[in-house]
């Protein structure tokens, strides 16, 4: 309006979005928003600065790999960078980590032009940092790398434009070091004074970098993610009382040689907190990748405990487990189930129906169809693409459960009921599991751009009656069937009564009041 005290300001975009990454990531990190047809899409996952913490061998460097390889294998107009101050990663490693994703399986990312790879013998921290703030100035003024989210602005009704991602991988914050640090090791011998202010000089260098993340990454399409070390923090003042700068950082550790800033300018932090072997009674695979798979004692399979210690867009504090193969990386499917395992078995049921706990024998709610035992969940997760759909879905339901307070109500749903509620409705749960949730540009021409999008709260938005997805009708007829007999099975009438969403909660109601009698 020309008359607002701010018609002369400038406005940003009402929605800055994030990369959906999947794993367990996404619904802890953000919220949905509508798109243009009414569908409910999710802006979390991986955000413009990213920290992922913990003690040596609590496989950082992997699950900072598996977010950045997430967002490279869906979007293919992704690049990345990535800078070793450690000199102990290689392209070789990151290839090997970015074999689990289909769109990245066998093929050489820096060869195509997709992945750089720099380390400490290249570029010095400080010279690293520079060429970083000059490629992303080139970005923030270059019109021909923009691209169209399916978000809509809501100042300007019109879809956000944001670059084409570029994501960048600093590993580790903790190791890196500038001209100046160098030359004041250069001058001074191991012990001597001339030493003494090494630590202060590199604290410095690394505050003033951090400083800069947020402006750097604004406007330029760049995401950072860096990892850091953690270590004892010794007290050598018996009586100088322990302060915890991080609240969710467990007794006397903290980030090593990392500047304060570091723990409240990232976006989300990921602590690694502690990790256990999986194996069974009998120290064989708990989830074996096949009947073969039972070398006993064999430690392939790795449970992590992680702790968001800084969300900005979602809580902190609250812990939960990914699984990782020390051969294959996180395993996206299995850290879903094993979620939902340690809550009751929530959306995992028996033939029968009852909760599965203790049951050889189990399926997902929402894939019914599929028997699964413990030697056969892993394989089938990972091979069936419904499963794996159906498996994601419950456990975004689940964790949207325990920490989303704030939704309508009756919204919220168990998986049964969503299956058969859905079913009512006259929907075909086929074509309802051929879709992905995570969001892409409009200009994406990759394998995942012709699948339909589908997420799960439009799943519960459509078993409330609210949505049906624009594309469901085309995706009926190409199957062959015809959207009005489909209609008329769900509302149970001729086919000239509109089945309406208040008509199809009065049939769900009514359906589920008969069920309790």
């Amino acid at each position: 309006m020309s008359n607002s005290p701010f018609a002369k300001f400038k406005k940003a975009a009402s929605i800055r979005p994030m990369w959906n990454i999947g794993a367990l990531f996404d619904i802890q990190t953000g919220k949905y928003y509508k798109g243009k047809y009414g569908e409910s899409i999710l802006c979390a996952g991986l955000n413009h600065f990213t920290g992922v913490a913990g003690l040596p061998n609590m496989f950082k460097t992997v699950i900072s790999l598996f977010q950045l390889g997430a967002v490279m294998n869906r979007v293919s107009l992704a690049i990345m960078m990535a800078h070793d101050s450690e000199n102990t990663l290689s392209p070789g490693r990151i290839h090997s980590v970015f074999r689990q994703f289909p769109e990245l399986f066998g093929r050489d990312l820096v060869e195509e032009g997709r992945l750089l790879f720099t380390d400490a013998t290249v570029y010095n921290g400080n010279e690293w940092w520079n060429v970083m703030r000059e490629y992303a100035t080139d970005r923030r003024n270059d019109k021909s790398i923009l691209i169209t989210t399916p978000f809509v602005d809501e100042t300007t009704g019109e879809l956000i434009k944001v670059p084409s991602p570029t994501l960048s991988f600093l590993d580790s914050l903790s190791g890196l070091q500038t001209d100046a640090v160098a030359a004041m090791y250069d001058k001074g011998d191991v012990g001597s004074k001339d030493l003494n202010m090494v630590a202060m000089k590199g604290a410095s260098a690394k505050s003033q970098l951090i400083d800069q993340v947020t402006g750097v990454t604004g406007g330029s399409g760049l995401h950072i993610l860096m990892t850091a070390h953690v270590g004892q923090e010794y007290q050598l003042d018996m009586y100088k009382p322990n302060i915890k700068k991080l609240k969710f950082l467990k007794g006397d550790l903290k980030l090593k040689k990392v500047p304060e800033n570091f723990s409240f300018l990232t976006a989300n932090c990921w602590y690694c907190v502690s990790l256990m072997p999986m194996l069974d009674a009998d120290k064989l695979p708990e989830f074996p990748r096949d009947e073969e798979d039972d070398l006993k004692g064999d430690t392939d399979l790795i449970c992590i405990n992680l702790v968001n210690l800084r969300g900005k867009s979602g809580p902190s504090g609250i812990p939960f487990e990914v699984v990782v193969s020390q051969s294959e990386g996180v395993k996206p499917e299995l850290s879903e189930f094993v979620y939902c395992k340690g809550y009751e078995y929530y959306g995992i049921s028996d033939k029968d129906g009852n909760k599965a706990k203790g049951k050889p024998n189990y399926r997902l709610d929402l894939y019914p169809q599929q028997n699964l035992t413990r030697k056969t969940t892993r394989r089938l997760l990972e091979s069936d693409p419904r499963l794996s759909r159906a498996m994601n879905i419950t456990a975004e339901m689940c964790m949207m459960r325990n920490l989303w307070h704030d939704l309508p109500e009756g919204l919220l749903c168990t998986p049964k009921e969503l299956y058969e509620d859905i079913i009512a409705a006259g929907y075909d749960w086929d074509l309802l599991l051929d879709t992905r949730g995570f969001w892409l540009p409009l200009e994406e021409k990759g394998a995942y751009a012709d699948i339909p999008f589908l997420s799960t709260m439009d799943l519960l938005n459509m078993r409330a009656g609210t949505y049906r997805p624009y594309w469901y009708d085309a995706a009926v007829k190409a199957k062959g069937v015809a959207t009005a007999s489909i209609t008329e099975a769900a509302a149970g009438t001729a086919s000239d009564e509109k089945l309406t969403p208040a008509k199809l909660m009065e049939k769900i109601k009514d359906r589920q009041a008969a069920k309790a009698t």
